[in-house]
């Protein structure tokens, strides 16, 4: 999987850890990411905004505003799949007479931690534990593995369309829960410009979140569903790739637990990948590279479903005012910046330049459109006749 964060998403990807890790387990998983983001985020991160009453008092009041994915305008945004093959692997690897072995011979000589221990049914655990059921032969095992495997395969064949509504249900529904607000490394794309600044008349907001950023306090109850990676909040960088996220994982846990509730058995839920849901909402489309995005997650609110929602109060550092941008509107902006006493600069294009780029203009707080240009075109020293060509 490629990415302009290439250690990072392999990083991130290869970290598993369930909802019946040790709280050491998780943290020494979990360090190496949080000190990568610490180390990593830019100095400054920007987010493109159009002119409206809404953006305006967002700035204001410094709140930065987080959207649902169910908003956004890419459909395969945060949308993964899952591979039937490496689903079968899981059933093997989950069935296989080795494991259960161990299990069986774990809860008998009281070897297994509790939170793994309350996982199976506790008529199970007092048997074995007192001596009143020995622990089958591997023999034994296999017999029976195979008879319970192949009956679930068919009882999984069965139901199948409702098995795959379900996984996109719930993947769709928990990460529609989640609000995002989006940042890019760059206050000088063109595209951006035009896409989220409406073609250049909205404007553009500098932060320094990594003066905001710090370790979090660690006080959580249960530490399995930290989805901050140990931050006080947490913010990662959008990883491109030509492939959408493989949630293989997520449909094995689905499909245990939709099974034992279907069976209704006295068996709690194990989700085999604790940070599914930041990975598979990290992954984008190759086509938006463009935009060099970091990701600020706000957590969910299992409650209701609100399209937009106010995640954080950040002052910004500076706010750079589109190339196109209304009179009465630059002076809006000039006015809450003087006010915040932040540096407003605005966007020029470059007469002078090949590129398609504007840049600030430094230095212009206050500066109108004609100065602008004027400046802009006195900069310029290499060519300068004295008159025209008659």
């Amino acid at each position: 999987m490629e990415s302009n964060y290439g250690e990072f998403a392999r990083l991130l990807f290869q970290t598993h850890y369930n909802n019946y890790a040790s709280p050491e387990e998780v943290k020494s998983k979990l360090y190496p990411l949080r000190d990568w983001v610490k180390g990593h985020i830019p100095p400054k991160l920007y987010r493109y905004r159009t002119f409206s009453d809404y953006s305006i008092e967002a700035l204001k009041n410094d709140e930065l505003w987080g959207s649902s994915i169910a908003t956004f305008n890419d459909p395969f945004e945060c949308l993964p799949y899952y591979d039937l093959k490496k689903v079968n692997e899981y059933i093997d690897r989950e069935f296989s007479v080795d494991i259960i072995s161990q299990n069986f011979k774990d809860i008998a000589s009281n070897n297994m931690p509790s939170k793994v221990l309350s996982a199976f049914p506790k008529e199970l655990v007092e048997a074995l534990s007192t001596g009143k059921m020995k622990i089958p032969t591997n023999d034994q095992l296999s017999e029976i593995m195979i008879s319970i495997k192949a009956q679930l395969i068919n009882y999984w064949r069965d139901n199948m369309t409702e098995l795959e509504q379900l996984f996109f249900k719930e993947i769709v529904f928990n990460a529609s829960m989640y609000h995002i607000a989006c940042f890019s490394e760059t206050n000088l794309d063109n595209l951006m410009w035009s896409h989220y600044a409406e073609s250049h008349t909205g404007f553009c907001i500098e932060y320094d979140i990594k003066s905001m950023i710090c370790n979090c306090s660690e006080s959580c109850e249960d530490i399995t569903r930290c989805s901050n990676l140990m931050l006080n909040f947490l913010i990662a960088p959008v990883i491109y790739s030509d492939n959408r996220y493989d949630a293989s994982s997520n449909f094995m846990s689905m499909l245990l637990n939709w099974t034992t509730g279907k069976l209704q058995l006295p068996i709690s839920n194990i989700y085999y990948d604790m940070l599914s849901s930041i990975k598979f909402m990290l992954v984008k489309n190759q086509e938006w590279k463009y935009e060099k995005e970091w990701r600020l997650f706000h957590n969910p609110d299992p409650k209701e479903f609100v399209p937009y929602k106010k995640i954080e109060k950040f002052k910004p550092s500076a706010v750079y005012m589109g190339a196109r941008i209304e009179p009465n509107n630059k002076e809006t902006l000039q006015r809450i910046c003087k006010e915040k006493q932040i540096p407003c600069y605005p966007m020029v294009l470059q007469f002078f330049s090949s590129k398609f780029e504007c840049i600030p203009l430094n230095n212009s707080q206050f500066m109108s459109p004609q100065d602008s240009v004027q400046t802009q075109h006195s900069a310029s020293t290499e060519f300068q006749p004295e008159s025209a060509p008659v």
